[in-house]
């Protein structure tokens, strides 16, 4: 929040932990965000959030894909929201697009925000356990996917690994 409209400081990394200053924020106010001290989950409650093989990483998961879905990982708990009550609790309206890298529990996130008739206009999305194939993960993937295509969306790109884009093709009545 510090940095709000500032402009890019620094040049961008390629470990995969971008500096703060790496990003030109000079367009935005603290007024155009909202924190929710929350993961995005498909229920309000709490979760166990999986520590990463790697202590040194930062991407705790909700889903121990991470860690081949051992039973003794390690774990914090943290508060969840589902998507409905998020758009609801910050009054969303429709969304334009909904970007989801959520750490494995977009397989769960998706199918809800779909059947509680959310449809962003592009859904942006990381299939995290696409991350650590296998043939649960290549499943889930089909299963969101396919719903997916059936709420009216179309894949616009695709890297080959784990990131899609998706267009909503129809209008919602």
């Amino acid at each position: 929040m510090a940095r709000m409209g500032q402009p890019r400081a620094s040049e961008y990394s390629n470990d995969g932990c971008q500096p703060i200053e790496s990003y030109d924020l000079s367009g935005l106010n603290s007024d155009q965000f909202s924190l929710v001290e929350a993961a995005l989950s498909d229920s309000n409650g709490f979760a166990k959030f999986f520590s990463p093989p790697n202590p040194s990483d930062v991407s705790y998961s909700l889903v121990n894909f991470q860690n081949n879905y051992s039973s003794t990982t390690t774990f914090i708990e943290v508060p969840t929201i589902d998507i409905a009550t998020l758009v609801s609790q910050e009054n969303l309206g429709q969304i334009a697009p909904a970007k989801f890298d959520v750490g494995g529990t977009e397989i769960q996130v998706i199918p809800l925000m779909l059947a509680k008739g959310i449809f962003p206009d592009q859904i942006l999305v990381e299939y995290d356990e696409l991350n650590f194939p296998s043939a649960r993960s290549r499943t889930n993937f089909e299963d969101v996917n396919q719903l997916s295509k059936q709420s009216g969306y179309k894949t616009t790109w695709f890297d080959g690994r784990s990131c899609l884009s998706y267009q909503r093709s129809v209008s919602v009545e």
